[in-house]
């Protein structure tokens, strides 16, 4: 993540540019994307709706539209202006994982794990989706289905930050003692746990796609 003085000074600079150039609907949504950053959020929405107001084919502004929706917490504002995007871009991974996330929080878990499913299909398979899904199958009762998920949790964050799987081993241990598995909870737990053996995976069938679109609320 960027220093705070690192984004105020990128902020500065796209500031004067579309003074510059107040023309350009990439610069607008740029800037809007940095205010997203640092949680100015009426001065990103305003931005987005900028841009749209004078390039209302530039759609790509809608989904940043939507991510900050999601940061406000504004999920069902949110959900519909993603499912109007992807009416004619059906196949976008970001725009289905912030599907997932309006979804999630409005406790609509299956739809939710569907939305997610839908975007690791596309290549969007990073472990917060995983987490995502391991929760919503949680919440929806399927326990066993939520363990699978959470192993692949463990399992896409184990090489990436600390934190990260520390995270993913604590839950799935949670998983474990829900189900009277004390054993394998204790493991997980364990300083020293090893690697669980491989999860099942499911194959993606599309090309990975990284947005900006993707930084919604995290998984809790």
């Amino acid at each position: 993540m960027e220093r705070s003085e690192d984004l105020t000074r990128r902020i500065d600079r796209y500031e004067s540019y579309v003074r510059a150039d107040p023309g350009n609907p990439l610069l607008w949504v740029n800037l809007g994307e940095l205010y997203h950053q640092v949680s100015r959020f009426d001065e990103a929405i305003a931005c987005f709706e900028r841009c749209l107001h004078d390039h209302p084919q530039f759609t790509s502004a809608r989904g940043h539209l939507a991510a900050v929706m999601i940061s406000q917490h504004r999920f069902d504002d949110a959900e519909r202006v993603l499912r109007g995007l992807l009416r004619e871009a059906s196949d976008n991974s970001a725009l289905l994982f912030n599907l997932g996330i309006s979804l999630y929080y409005q406790k609509r878990w299956p739809e939710a794990e569907r939305a997610f499913s839908d975007a690791q299909a596309r290549g969007l398979s990073t472990p917060e989706s995983y987490a995502y899904r391991a929760r919503c199958r949680h919440y929806a009762g399927d326990m066993e289905q939520a363990i699978r998920f959470a192993r692949q949790w463990v399992d896409a964050a184990g090489d990436g930050h600390a934190d990260d799987n520390s995270e993913s081993r604590g839950y799935l241990a949670l998983l474990y003692m829900d189900q009277g598995d004390l054993t394998r909870a204790r493991a997980l737990c364990a300083p020293s746990a090893p690697p669980l053996a491989p999860a099942r995976a499911t194959s993606p069938t599309g090309t990975g796609t990284t947005a900006a679109s993707t930084r919604g609320a995290r998984a809790r």
